[in-house]
Order: structure tokens, then C-alpha cells, then sequence
């Protein structure tokens, strides 16, 4: 989820990061599992959805911060103001399904 979680500018980053925990709260391959595909789409308000990947032997553009951690960073253009939404979604021992919306303000000139 954007860990910002109010109204992003134009311009601004929007990063977003996910942990991926058992039940017991231990992540990554010291809890004995380890997940094979991971995805974020990111649906702008205009233009195509922003896919992010991560699996066992490749990643395009979903960054592996640490086993079982994932981070990825957005900078919305100036025809991408309005309601963003997005869900991510991870396989393997432990799934993780989760998604949600945040807004983005078109960027004023200032005087």
C-alpha cells in the first residue's frame, strides 16, 4: 500500500511497500517458505495500468527490499490527476491479496 496515505501531488513519489508475513508474523525463507510470483497493478485515473513484477527467477521493476519485502515507486504525470487504484497479489507458501485507492492532485503553479 502507498505508505503515504494521504492526497499525492502530480510529481510526487508514491511509493508503495508490502510485507509479506505468516501467521505467526516471521517473513522470508527463515519462516520456511518463500513466494513465488508477486504482482502490483497500479490503474491510473488516464493511460494504461502500471504492472509491476516479481517471480522466483526474474523481476521487472518490483523491487525484492528483503525476503518477503517489496517496493515499488510511481511518479504520476500531469495527465494522471484523479482516483488511482491498485492490488497486489503474491503466491507461493503464503499468499497475499490486497489492494486499495488514493488520490492525486493536479500540481498548481504557485505565484
Amino acid at each position: 500500500m502507498p505508505t503515504n496515505t494521504t492526497a499525492h501531488s502530480v510529481g510526487d513519489t508514491v511509493r508503495f511497500s508490502f510485507v509479506i508475513q505468516s501467521t505467526a508474523g516471521t517473513t522470508g525463507t527463515t519462516a520456511g517458505y518463500t513466494n513465488s510470483d508477486s504482482k502490483l497493478i497500479i490503474n491510473p485515473p488516464a493511460g494504461s495500468a502500471i504492472v509491476a513484477v516479481s517471480t522466483s527467477t526474474s523481476s521487472t521493476a518490483l523491487t525484492v527490499t528483503s525476503t518477503g519485502q517489496y517496493q515499488y515507486d510511481v511518479v504520476p504525470s500531469s495527465s494522471q490527476h484523479g482516483r488511482w487504484t491498485y492490488h497486489f497479489k503474491s503466491t507461493g507458501a503464503v499468499t497475499v491479496s490486497t489492494g486499495g485507492a488514493f488520490a492525486v492532485r493536479p500540481k498548481y503553479a504557485s505565484s
